[in-house]
């Protein structure tokens, strides 16, 4: 189904780029929300159990696996990672395009 946005670029204010970006039908909050959500639920729960629930001893063991868990994610490089999606995706967008039917070989 395809969303037109004609309309509400055509003005050049700086309302009419909010109004773009909260418009729900279409947009990317759309396909994130329910993992943003998910995401704002378990830090807010780590951020209460951390302030609210240990004491000083506790919170420096937590505070030594959060340094321990980020010294070991530079292992596996995020580039590398982003290798392969894009890799992924390419392939994906070039099997697509070799399968749209032309008029003339």
């Amino acid at each position: 189904m395809t969303i037109t946005y004609t309309l509400d670029v055509s003005t050049s204010k700086a309302s009419s780029f909010c109004k773009l970006l909260l418009r729900w039908r279409g947009s990317l909050w759309k396909s994130v929300y329910k993992e943003l959500f998910l995401w704002l639920c378990g830090y807010t729960a780590l951020s209460l159990v951390y302030r609210l629930a240990l004491n000083p001893e506790q919170r420096i063991i937590f505070e030594d696996i959060s340094v321990f868990a980020y010294r070991y994610t530079d292992f596996i490089p995020l580039t590398f990672i982003l290798g392969f999606f894009v890799s992924l995706v390419i392939d994906r967008w070039w099997d697509m395009f070799t399968n749209i039917g032309w008029i003339d070989k």
